[in-house]
């Protein structure tokens, strides 16, 4: 197995033992569904605020306390595993970084300043979360649909490309990527998205 795919499993069967609720995302998730891509890190969301310093308390930490309190460079320590912080957009962060297996890894709920049902890949999105059996271990993984939708609207074609290859847009819930795709303002005959796609989305619609 790659140091990430260690990484993921370590850190998976810890917050499973923990019966701690999860949800992988980002690029390690694409990566489990298959695309052909190597993930920079290991996202995991976690509903609750709560729940994040239960992790905190499974996970390895560094003794020693980090120099800095920059969120960007910022990482858990046995005296402070968790960071707090309110972004530009008045969502609160609570937050946790680790290094596992070379890898890093970080937790994260998010709570925006006002409740949504939008289903993106924060709030909402956990009661869609796929239980997968991966390596032999169980994994709650954010839906294809819902990171396709992100691709879109990031525009990142390279990484939607890797993740139709791997995931034939007739397999896909059409009806959770329309959703998706409408909680983000995307119509249907947007120029981004490739015509594959444009296709199941407008057929029997």
């Amino acid at each position: 197995m790659k140091p990430w795919e260690q990484a993921l499993k370590a850190v998976a069967q810890l917050l499973n033992h923990a019966e701690i609720n999860w949800m992988l995302v980002g690029s390690a998730a694409t990566a489990v569904h298959g695309a052909g891509i190597e993930p920079g890190d290991i996202d995991i969301l976690i509903p609750t605020a709560g729940e994040v310093y239960t992790a905190a308390a499974v996970l390895p930490s560094k003794a020693e306390q980090s120099p800095t309190a920059d969120p960007g460079t910022w990482h858990s320590t046995d005296t402070q595993p968790v960071l707090t912080w309110t972004d530009n957009t008045g969502s609160r962060w609570t937050f946790g970084r680790w290094t596992i297996n070379r890898t890093k890894v970080e937790l994260a709920n998010l709570e925006p300043p006002e409740p949504s049902d939008a289903v993106i890949e924060t709030g909402a999105a956990h009661s869609f979360a796929l239980e997968l059996s991966w390596h032999g271990t169980l994994l709650l993984v954010v839906p294809i649909e819902l990171q396709i939708a992100t691709m879109i609207a990031r525009d990142q074609q390279q990484r939607l490309n890797a993740t139709l290859a791997a995931n034939h847009p007739d397999e896909l819930n059409v009806g959770l990527l329309r959703r998706t795709l409408n909680d983000r303002h995307i119509e249907a005959a947007d120029p981004r998205i490739p015509t594959a796609l444009h296709q199941v989305l407008t057929a029997n619609s």
